[in-house]
């Protein structure tokens, strides 16, 4: 027998607005949203979709950089039955997949017109329109038309990372999007009482089904600048990208407020032992680091200080070696996940997903340690380990070590790149702090980096090739290296 479905999010603020009518559902830039307005606003919005056309099994592409905007939106897509999918209009050119997610949606709505938008229909969010929207005096109770294939209905499309190809479209249909949100809620502790800080867009999934999960529990999310509203002491869940994570300890003063009872929730990218002491030492916070992807639905386990992790009781994983088999206790191989909440495909895309989607499996790229009791380690991508001479070596350590070591940097990416000589060696890419000169780093790095690494070749930037979600680029860093001057 079917599992009935879950209420959808305006359902779900629906019963909030009875229950807790001044309770608060949100904090934007200072401005406290309780859950009666929020409610309020969710019904106008859906009403106005509704008049514009948009109808269920529709796909809408929304951008808005206004983050309430963005989420009214969002609930207002699902509140009809309609898909959505989060993209930025200032973060359009070159990106390959957002190209192809706007070629198929059936609605683009955005605060500036779209060329890519192709055959869909555009409505421009102008201010005018949406003050309007949100200044009826009333709204019906009723606008609403979830999930009409049930668990099967799609309602989001977000995206792989893209960290050593294009990033790839992923349909997440309601058994996948739900299994997320309560995934979120078991692994990393969300009650009733938490305040979420969202620290980057919805166009990262895992921000976006955190967000959900405080919906469900009728928490408060938070949308202010990260300094001051951890300061305020009152924020218990903060989820950041490594990058990001970084450069906020870094601004923060001395005598910042210890945060005992902070979740500090980061992924997406290899979080050194570095970052994670001085996360807890600035902070004070509990540091949980998430290893997964976007097609198994977010984290599969929670990794330790050493990068040591187990998967969750509800979670599978398997390291195989190249011809398919599993390796034994202290070998490596391909890592295989697979979730409750696996995707089935990418979106157009028939070839990317026969390579990685196998019977009910997902190939990660990404190469692990098995260890006794069930543990494993992440030692990097199959792509990005770097190989000088013959030793593999994963290049996020190279990184940090660099960044540890050398005063004037700002910013460093390594990778295998052709030397002179013909054979390969280390890359460098490196963005120099502003009064921080390149032969004194040049100096710096040769005293860091091992002699048997032999010749390097570095490449001055203005900045590194990262995607949104601040991963870096390494194929396309290589091409930068190759294309630029030796050094």
């Amino acid at each position: 027998m079917e599992s009935p479905l879950p209420p959808s999010s305006l359902e779900i603020i629906d019963l909030h607005a009875k229950r807790q009518p001044d309770g608060t559902a949100l904090v934007h830039l200072g401005n406290r949203i309780g859950w009666r307005k929020f409610n309020a606003d969710v019904h106008k919005m859906a009403e106005a979709l509704e008049e514009l056309g948009i109808r269920p099994r529709q796909f809408v592409a929304v951008s808005h950089p206004n983050i309430y905007v963005h989420w009214l939106l969002l609930i207002a897509c699902e509140a009809l039955g309609a898909a959505s999918a989060t993209f930025s209009v200032a973060e359009m050119q070159g990106l390959h997949a957002l190209s192809a997610l706007l070629s198929r949606a059936d609605w683009v709505l955005a605060e500036k017109p779209v060329a890519a938008a192709g055959q869909a229909r555009f409505h421009l969010l102008e201010k005018d329109w949406l003050q309007a929207v949100l200044a009826r005096p009333s709204f019906r109770p009723d606008a609403h038309h979830p999930y009409p294939d049930g668990w099967e209905t799609l309602v989001r499309v977000t995206r792989s990372s893209g960290t050593t190809d294009k990033p790839k479209n992923i349909p997440l249909k309601l058994k996948n999007q739900d299994y997320w949100i309560s995934h979120v809620i078991e692994a990393y502790g969300f009650t009733p009482v938490s305040r979420y800080l969202v620290t980057y867009p919805f166009t990262v999934n895992a921000v976006y089904s955190r967000a959900a999960a405080c919906l469900r529990l009728g928490a408060t999310v938070v949308f202010e600048e990260p300094k001051a509203a951890l300061a305020s002491g009152e924020i218990t869940h903060a989820w950041f990208l490594p990058g990001l994570l970084q450069r906020l300890i870094g601004d923060l003063p001395g005598d910042f407020p210890k945060l005992p009872e902070l979740h500090i929730m980061t992924g997406g990218g290899a979080v050194s032992v570095q970052l994670w002491d001085l996360a807890h030492e600035k902070l004070g916070g509990k540091v949980e680091v998430g290893y997964g992807a976007n097609e198994v639905a977010s984290g599969i386990c929670l990794m330790d200080r050493e990068g040591v992790g187990a998967p969750f009781h509800y979670v599978e994983l398997k390291i195989l070696d190249d011809s398919g088999q599993p390796v034994v206790e202290g070998s490596d191989g391909m890592i295989w996940l697979k979730t409750p909440g696996i995707a089935e495909c990418y979106l157009g895309d028939e070839a990317a997903t026969q390579k990685a989607f196998k019977d009910g499996w997902f190939m990660s790229g990404d190469i692990g340690k098995r260890l006794p009791g069930g543990k494993f380690r992440i030692l990097g991508r199959k792509d990005e380990l770097l190989n000088l001479g013959g030793i593999k070596l994963p290049p996020e350590g190279i990184e940090q070590r660099l960044l540890d070591a050398v005063s004037g940097l700002q910013d460093v990416g390594v990778c295998t790149a052709p030397l002179p000589s013909g054979v390969d060696g280390l890359g460098v890419g490196i963005v120099p702090k502003t009064g921080g000169t390149v032969d004194e780093i040049i100096k710096q790095m040769a005293a860091v980096l091992p002699t048997s690494f032999g010749k390097v070749r570095v490449l001055v930037c203005k900045a590194l090739p990262r995607t949104e979600n601040g991963k870096l680029r390494r194929l396309a860093l290589k091409e930068m290296l190759m294309a630029g001057e030796r050094k």
